[in-house]
C-alpha cells in the first residue's frame, strides 16, 4: 500500500519539478566537494545557525525528498550568502535562483507539501499497523487534499507551515503561485483515487467494531454465528481491553466463520515495515560478524 502511495506522491508539475531539481543540483554541488562542505559547515557556525549540513537526495529513499527540501529551506539565507562569497559561475546561478521571490515561493510549497506527505508514509508504518489504519489515514489525507483545494478556491493560504514566503504582501494568494498549488493538488487527489480506487467501498465496520455492526450487513452463512458474538458478554469485555489483533485471534477459536473475515484482513502486509526491519537486523547481525571476524584475525 506504501508503495503505491509513493508513486501516488511522485507526480509533480513541470514548474514545481524544475525547482525540485535546481535544490537537487545545489545540495549536490556543495556535498559533492569536501572544501565546499566544510566552507559551508563553517558559515553556518559563524553564523551560529542549528543545523550546519545539507542532507544529499537519493531516488531510492524517496522520503529523502523531503528531509532535503526542509533543510535547504530553513538554511535558504545561509544558502544564499554561500552562493554570494564563493562566486563560482554556478553559485552564481544558484544565488540567482534564491534571490528569485517566485522561486522561494515554489520551494516554500514544497517544502510544506513534501512535510504533509512525509508525515502520512511515516504514520502508514509501525509494526502493529493494519490495513484498517492504512485506509483510515489515507481516506484522510484524500479530505485534505480536497480541503486545501477548497480553500485556496476562495484564496485562503493558511493551512501550510510557510505562509511568509508563499502569501502575497496583503494576506491572499499570489494568483500565480495558487494556481500552480491548487492543479498540483488536485493532480496529487486524483493520482491518489487512482492508486486506491476500493477505499470507498471497504466495509470495515464489522472488523472495527462488530457491536456496533448491524445483522443485515452480515453475510447469511455467519449471521447467527455473528449474533451468538455481539451477544457475548465476555466478548464484549475483550473487544475492550484487548488490541484489535488480538481480539479476532481470540475469537477465531470461538466463532470461526465471523473471525475468518476479519482475520485475513487483518493479516494483509499493509507496508513493508517488517521486511525492512528483518533487513536491517540481517545487517546487523552481518556486520557483527564482520567485525569479529577482523577482531580475530
Amino acid at each position: 500500500m506504501i508503495h503505491r502511495y509513493a508513486l501516488a506522491s511522485k507526480t509533480l508539475p513541470f514548474d514545481l519539478k524544475l525547482v525540485l531539481d535546481d535544490v537537487i543540483t545545489m545540495v549536490n554541488f556543495i556535498k559533492s566537494s569536501a572544501l565546499n562542505t566544510r566552507v559551508f559547515r563553517l558559515l553556518c557556525q559563524e553564523l551560529d545557525i542549528d543545523h550546519q549540513n545539507l542532507l544529499f537526495y537519493t531516488e531510492v529513499r524517496w522520503l529523502s525528498r523531503g528531509n532535503m527540501l526542509s533543510r535547504v529551506y530553513s538554511l535558504k539565507n545561509q544558502l544564499l550568502e554561500f552562493f554570494e562569497r564563493d562566486g563560482k559561475e554556478k553559485s552564481k546561478v544558484f544565488f540567482g535562483k534564491l534571490s528569485d521571490k517566485e522561486w522561494l515561493k515554489k520551494l516554500a510549497y514544497l517544502n510544506d507539501i513534501f512535510s504533509r506527505i512525509s508525515l502520512l508514509n511515516k504514520s502508514l508504518q509501525g509494526r502493529f499497523t493494519t490495513v484498517i489504519d492504512c485506509v483510515d489515514k489515507i481516506r484522510a489525507f484524500i479530505m485534505k487534499l480536497e480541503l486545501w483545494e477548497a480553500k485556496l478556491t476562495v484564496g485562503k493560504f493558511d493551512f501550510f507551515e510557510s505562509p511568509s514566503a508563499t502569501l502575497g504582501e496583503e494576506g491572499t494568494t499570489d494568483q500565480s503561485i495558487g494556481a500552480l498549488v491548487k492543479a498540483h493538488l488536485s493532480a496529487m487527489r486524483n493520482e491518489f483515487q487512482t492508486y486506491f480506487p476500493d477505499l470507498s467501498d471497504l466495509d470495515m465496520k464489522m472488523i472495527r467494531n462488530p457491536f456496533r455492526c448491524d445483522v443485515s450487513s452480515i453475510p447469511d452463512r455467519v449471521q447467527e454465528e455473528f449474533v451468538e458474538l455481539v451477544n457475548d458478554s465476555i466478548a464484549r469485555d475483550q473487544f475492550e481491553t484487548l488490541a484489535l489483533t488480538k481480539f479476532w485471534c481470540e475469537m477465531s477459536l470461538i466463532y470461526p466463520n465471523v473471525a475468518d473475515r476479519a482475520v485475513k484482513t487483518l493479516l494483509m502486509f499493509a507496508s513493508t515495515y517488517l521486511c525492512e526491519q528483518g533487513f536491517s537486523a540481517l545487517l546487523l547481525i552481518k556486520n557483527q560478524i564482520s567485525s569479529a571476524v577482523v577482531c580475530g584475525s
